[in-house]
Order: structure tokens, then C-alpha cells, then sequence
């Protein structure tokens, strides 16, 4: 017996089910235009000045 099974053999475990869950997924179309938008609309280019470096962390859950 491994480690591990040797650890968990007197912890019980709830009943699990499998589950799929589907995420909708809209595409953009002008990603550029978008980004643009979203910033005015966030009102941070009054903080930006010329030459400044800016970085845009994106995630994939939205």
C-alpha cells in the first residue's frame, strides 16, 4: 500500500458525481476595438502619459 492510500484508508469519502458543466464562449471580433472600448469606458488614459509602460493581464474565466 502507497503512502497516500495508507493515509486516506480510514477517511470516508462523500458520494461523488461526475458533472460537465458548459461555459458560454462569445467571440470578439475586433479584439483591438474592444480593449480600446474597455479602457475608455474604465477612464484610466487620464492616469496614462506619453512614454509610459502599461501592462494588460488578461484571465480565461472572464
Amino acid at each position: 500500500m502507497d503512502i497516500i492510500s495508507e493515509l486516506l484508508s480510514e477517511i470516508k469519502l462523500p458520494k461523488m458525481v461526475k458533472v460537465r458543466q458548459k461555459f458560454r464562449t462569445p467571440q470578439i471580433a475586433d479584439v483591438a476595438g474592444e480593449v480600446e472600448k474597455v479602457i475608455k469606458e474604465a477612464g484610466v488614459l487620464s492616469r496614462i502619459k506619453d512614454n509610459d509602460r502599461v501592462a494588460i493581464a488578461v484571465g480565461s474565466r472572464g
